[in-house]
């Protein structure tokens, strides 16, 4: 399985990324706010270059699924889910049933789109029922019939029943309505994820307390909007910070050059002039300027030029490949790839100074960076300083939120290791102001790194605190930590011991315990911001006469 073209919410909220982890190129979502990944669009021919427009949660990017490499939009909600939505999770801990014409049924939630499946869990005595997909109304009940039908399953297990896609209501009730006195009896499970469950009773709907049932539905996105329709390649789009214009990439007038359209595809007009191939434009936070790549100079460069083809300006000058070009949220420096130093890795380039900063350095390199507003990623989702700069082993950042009410922090034991010793790692909080609830990821290599021991979780008062993975040792390269205060934390001091063993067979120079995925409310659920600072870890080298550093 391979995922690419990683494009990030501005507020943190989740991931739009490319992936063949069904045979084909698809537009994935990661939500962060739900803790899932689902498929924003599914089909036969390749969808890829996903271009997120902040704040309005709309999507543009490019499929090949009319002919052509064009370009389309979607709308969609990272904060509902899409795909195979169960009610509830967990083994079958019990059955139930019912009489003829009584009936259950269980609440969704999703993002626009069409059930096209429904999934009962038969646990005895399969028969014929009817199963309903129901308008939520007054006192948050099923209300009426959007579509139903009968099925008969024929064996135990999840039944699977095929619909004519329907557009799904907001919010939503799948039920069973039985044909047949105590036929079938379907599952029970131990937890909840739909929130309401239902039983019907002589024609009218109650609620249902503790009955779980196992109940799945299948919702598949909207179909986008196509707006583009050129025999030439369109690609790489980009939208602007307001959303009105979109920057792409096209041939359509015999050079590949920076086009601009509206939002809807109107108005296409080019503004570079057609010397070389100049592709992957990307807008400037405050829209003054696009930055992009082109060979006009012999060699893959980056440029930046006004949205009204003048002020063209060369940024990077190097013989090697500079691209996937990407603005710093304060619109002072520009993050890409290049490979001057052997691989592919990412550097940062202030604007008006001209300084370079190289700010990873991973065995087989590092391509398409991406920023938010408080996560830097590379290489498809794994982070590194949050919206920093590494100089030294420290951060330098970028950006710096006027409201930042916490600092996480990772210390080690020893910031240089031979191959193969061990290394503690300390995380610390400081500054917390009525922390209510906070999660966050440390990722690492783990070809490089490997958690060797139960990490130590340390908290204060009536903390509440869940790690995972919860058996080691362990070299997934994820540690997921979360903890509740319900009277609100505010103090500081250590969440978190770790041991990391350094792999024998390492090779990179150094490597990096990123901090990422952070969220951090208030006891009010106010969301809170935090910056952060990662460990990075040099590495010594045995050349036959010693230990020295690379």
């Amino acid at each position: 399985m391979n995922e690419w073209d990683v494009q990030a919410g501005a507020d943190g909220e989740g991931l739009v990324f490319v992936s063949d982890a069904e045979g084909n190129p698809d537009i994935r979502l990661r939500s962060f706010l739900l803790n899932k990944t689902f498929s924003l669009t599914s089909n036969s021919f390749p969808d890829y270059s996903p271009s997120w427009l902040n704040g309005q949660n709309r999507l543009a990017f490019v499929s090949e699924r009319d002919g052509n490499p064009e370009i389309y939009t979607l709308d969609f909600m990272p904060d509902l889910p899409l795909g195979e939505i169960p009610a509830s999770e967990g083994d079958m801990e019990d059955a139930v049933s019912r009489e003829t014409g009584d009936g259950f049924g269980a609440r969704f939630d999703s993002a626009p789109g069409k059930i096209r499946q429904l999934h009962f869990y038969i646990a005895d005595e399969p028969a014929c029922f009817e199963w309903r997909v129901m308008t939520i109304g007054a006192g948050d009940k099923p209300d009426s019939i959007a579509a139903s039908g009968d099925t008969t399953p024929t064996v135990t297990g999840w039944h699977v029943v095929d619909i004519a896609p329907i557009a799904a209501p907001h919010p939503f009730a799948v039920c069973i309505i039985f044909r047949n006195d105590r036929q079938p009896f379907i599952g029970l499970a131990e937890r909840s994820l739909s929130g309401a469950y239902y039983s019907l009773s002589s024609g009218s709907w109650y609620s249902s307390i503790a009955s779980y049932y196992m109940i799945r539905a299948v919702v598949e996105p909207e179909s986008p909007a196509r707006i583009t329709d050129n025999g030439a390649p369109d690609l790489f789009p980009d939208w602007s910070p307001d959303g009105s214009t979109i920057a792409f990439a096209s041939s359509r007038s015999g050079t590949m050059d920076v086009w601009l359209m509206d939002f809807d595809g109107m108005n296409p007009r080019k503004i570079t002039d057609g010397t070389g191939l100049n592709t992957k434009p990307v807008w400037s936070p405050d829209g003054t300027l696009i930055a992009f790549v082109s060979n006009r100079s012999g060699n893959n460069d980056i440029y930046t030029i006004k949205p009204d083809g003048t002020g063209l300006s060369q940024v990077t000058n190097d013989s090697a490949d500079d691209t996937d070009p990407v603005w710093a949220p304060d619109g002072e420096i520009l993050l890409f790839s290049s490979n001057r130093s052997g691989d592919h890795e990412i550097y940062g380039q202030r604007i008006v100074s001209g300084a370079v900063q190289r700010l990873t350095w991973r065995s087989g390199g590092a391509t398409e960076p991406e920023v938010t507003t408080d996560v830097f990623l590379r290489n498809s989702g794994l982070g590194s300083a949050e919206g920093g700069l590494l100089q030294n082993g420290a951060e330098e950042y970028m950006t710096h939120d006027a409201d930042v009410s916490s600092t996480l922090a990772i210390s080690l034991s020893s910031t240089k290791a031979m191959p193969g010793d061990s290394v503690e790692m300390t995380l610390e909080i400081s500054d917390a102001q009525n922390l209510g609830n906070l999660a966050f990821e440390i990722a690492y290599d783990p070809t490089v790194l490997q958690i060797t021991s139960n990490p130590q979780v340390v908290i204060n008062g009536s903390t509440i605190g869940a790690i995972y993975p919860d058996i080691y040792p362990d070299d997934f390269g994820i540690v997921q930590f979360n903890c509740v205060h319900p009277e609100g934390y505010n103090s500081g001091g250590v969440l978190l011991r770790l041991s990391v063993k350094i792999k024998p067979s390492v090779q990179d120079a150094r490597t990096i315990l990123a901090l990422e995925n952070k969220s951090a409310y208030a006891v009010d659920l106010t969301p809170l911001h935090t910056q952060s600072q990662d460990g990075v870890i040099t590495f010594y080298l045995f050349t036959g006469t010693g230990w020295v550093t690379y």
